[in-house]
């Protein structure tokens, strides 16, 4: 609850936000970025995932992505174009990893006003970040990405807000999918929270 709320207090004080995991990122870093896009959205319209786009690791899961109700004309750009747009102003949410040099970009980290990290690994030199959310006890960084969504949605409908945070199917589907790789499909770092991230997705439509 205090990570998520400081995060957001970011967010909305930015002017304008760039969301990226890391180099060859994987689907725990791309599941991550589009639950941090759709979290940053909820505030604020002037959003970017930057995914460069000679990556290809992730490249199935993108256009499965793209071809969804979820996908936003615009909504990806890439490491060149981060570079033109980050500015004083900008804040970047880094995802699934914490050390500059394997971010997908870190040309934009010193140009940044401020910087969130959100990951689940332990580093030895870690981000000069304004927040950081490193817990090493989760499964994923999707599955801290599924609980600061749920916390939202709990609040808003808690406080009776008229607009309240919502995902579509296909991004249950590959925040989802971040759980499954990093957990080897359920087998290993799974504890309750990991099952209760994962029945939450199913809830809002993850395709199991």
């Amino acid at each position: 609850r205090v990570k998520t709320e400081a995060i957001c207090e970011q967010i909305r004080a930015a002017d304008s936000v760039l969301i990226m995991g890391h180099t060859k990122g994987d689907a725990d870093s791309f599941g991550a970025t589009i639950g941090m896009y759709r979290i940053a959205r909820f505030f604020t319209d002037r959003v970017n995932i930057v995914l460069d786009e000679a990556m290809k690791t992730v490249a199935m899961l993108f256009e499965q992505y793209r071809a969804g109700k979820s996908y936003e004309e615009g909504m990806f750009i890439n490491n060149a174009e981060a570079v033109r747009r980050v500015d004083k102003g900008t804040l970047v949410i880094v995802v699934d990893v914490n050390a500059d040099n394997r971010t997908e970009c870190p040309d934009i980290l010193p140009e940044a006003g401020n910087i969130v990290v959100v990951d689940h690994h332990r580093e030895k030199n870690p981000i000069n970040a304004k927040v950081t959310y490193a817990e090493s006890y989760a499964s994923s960084t999707c599955e801290l990405v599924t609980e600061m969504l749920q916390h939202l949605e709990e609040t808003g409908k808690r406080e009776q807000a008229e607009k309240i945070i919502q995902i579509r199917e296909s991004d249950a589907d590959v925040i989802y999918a971040g759980i499954l790789l990093d957990t080897n499909s359920f087998i290993t770092k799974t504890g309750v929270r990991t099952f209760e991230a994962a029945a939450w997705l199913k809830r809002r439509g993850a395709d199991m």
